[in-house]
């Protein structure tokens, strides 16, 4: 079980619309019932309801399922059974499970499912700055198509009938994450995850950057704690030149050795992902992506 948690068209003609008039015509096109983020920092929180208890949770994309932490687990009366080891970011953590949840986020009502539950304290005081209750994962996105724009703060269920705008970027799945293609330098394009849960840095495995010599002597320029559920780990920061992301180049960006066993290529989170305008749609594995800057 993975959970990855901390825890064309319109791209020739986005330099003669300002940003916020792009913005405002993505988040119109179809869209069904708009939903407001919370963002703080590069954490993103959405509204849900769990059996009809309203709180909040952290939207999760490479959640392979959805969390709920043992505290809420327990006030509100839900019974646990069985138990699997996660895996996280930061290593493993033995969860258990509750089963036909219902969920209520985003618009969509995610009814009789199984949840993993287990202590989210730790990633609360140590990650977020803040009681998290709850983690929405990849069952939300696979209910259908959603447009985020992380700096304007809007997560909303869209229909899937017309082609959005922006770069289309094929989504393939790599043990139950969604991952896209990126450039890394002047490298060949590599699969990373899609993940909205990361609200550090970029992360590379380290077995991709050593062998492509991303670890050579002087590009390691500092340390840094991370890790997500499984608990905390201190990472090797490297400073790669060029990351390209649907087209849209990123200079000087920092990035996180993931040296866990089985890190490959690389993870991109909201540090990079809030520079675009988002279509997701999961079950056609594709995102669409527009830059939030005009491209010269």
């Amino acid at each position: 079980m993975n959970i990855c948690t901390c825890t064309g068209g319109l791209r020739v003609s986005i330099k003669w619309i300002c940003p916020a008039m792009l913005v405002a015509l993505l988040g119109a096109c179809a869209v069904e019932s708009p939903h407001q983020l919370r963002v703080e920092g590069d954490r993103l929180f959405v509204a849900v309801k769990v059996n009809g208890y309203a709180t909040e949770a952290l939207l999760d994309s490479g959640a392979e399922m959805s969390l709920i932490d043992a505290g809420l687990a327990r006030q509100l009366s839900l019974t646990a059974v069985g138990t699997e080891t996660a895996r996280g970011t930061g290593g493993t953590q033995e969860v258990s499970f509750v089963e036909n949840v219902n969920i209520e986020v985003a618009g969509i009502d995610l009814a009789g499912r199984t949840v993993a539950v287990l202590d989210l304290s730790d990633i609360s005081k140590r990650l977020v700055g803040e009681r998290v209750n709850m983690i929405v994962g990849r069952e939300l996105f696979d209910s259908g198509r959603f447009f985020l724009d992380v700096e304007g703060g809007q997560f909303s269920k869209v229909e899937a009938d017309d082609e959005p705008s922006g770069v289309r970027l094929p989504l393939t799945e790599n043990k139950g994450i969604m991952q896209i293609p990126i450039a890394i330098e002047d490298l060949a394009a590599v699969n990373a995850d899609f993940d909205l849960g990361n609200g550090s840095e970029m992360l590379v495995g380290r077995n991709y950057a050593e062998s492509n010599g991303l670890l050579a002597s002087g590009r390691v320029v500092a340390s840094r704690a991370g890790g997500g559920i499984g608990g905390e780990v201190t990472r090797d920061l490297i400073e790669l030149n060029s990351v390209t992301i649907a087209n849209s180049p990123f200079q000087n960006v920092i990035a996180a050795v993931d040296a866990s066993g089985d890190a490959q290529g690389a993870n991109i989170g909201v540090s990079l992902l809030r520079n675009f305008a988002m279509t997701i749609d999961f079950p056609e594995k594709s995102v669409w992506m527009t830059p939030k800057d005009p491209v010269e």
